[in-house]
């Protein structure tokens, strides 16, 4: 199979089961969060042993990803469950839900232009085997889709052929 002419005829749903799969931490976000833990012990053995909590929010991911981190410290740590919601709490994870000024907005002017120049070339080179019309958000949301469902299966994804380092 020849993924670099965009054949899109081998993909699959690397999302098979919904309702374990989404939202939830991955398989390697977990070794990875074990490994900072004891990147964090080794680099600083005096003051992990210190440390009384985990500030967490509610999700079972993040509450995943605190329980694996603290599985490389010695002693038990309580994971303390924080309302994101709460604009005004000293412990907020998300911070910018807290400032009323912040703005996903800028760059979005600049991404357009990026994206209207990346993908033309690309789209040209994918029509002919899609289905479908590409555009350009769809060609940035296969090359997301690429990373996901890499991290989900822990290989590197087959949908990562069709793009190539030129387009």
């Amino acid at each position: 199979m020849e993924w670099a002419s965009g054949d899109f005829q081998q993909l699959e749903n690397p999302i098979d089961d919904p309702e374990n799969q989404l939202e939830q931490v991955t398989p390697q976000g977990v070794i990875d969060s074990r490994k900072v833990g004891k990147h964090l012990l080794s680099r600083y053995p005096k003051l992990v042993p210190t440390m009384k909590r985990i500030y967490a929010d509610k999700k079972s991911r993040t509450q995943d990803t605190a329980k694996a981190f603290m599985q490389a410290f010695p002693q038990d740590i309580e994971i303390v469950e924080m309302d994101v919601d709460n604009k005004t709490s000293f412990h907020s994870q998300v911070l910018h839900k807290a400032c009323d000024a912040f703005s996903k907005k800028p760059g979005n002017k600049e991404q357009a232009a990026f994206i209207s120049v990346y993908t033309p070339a690309i789209i040209a080179r994918l029509q002919g085997h899609s289905p479908v019309e590409l555009e350009e958000n769809d060609i940035v949301g296969l090359q997301q889709l690429c990373s996901y469902e890499s991290v989900i299966t822990r290989t590197t994804s087959d949908i990562c052929d069709i793009f190539t380092d030129s387009k």
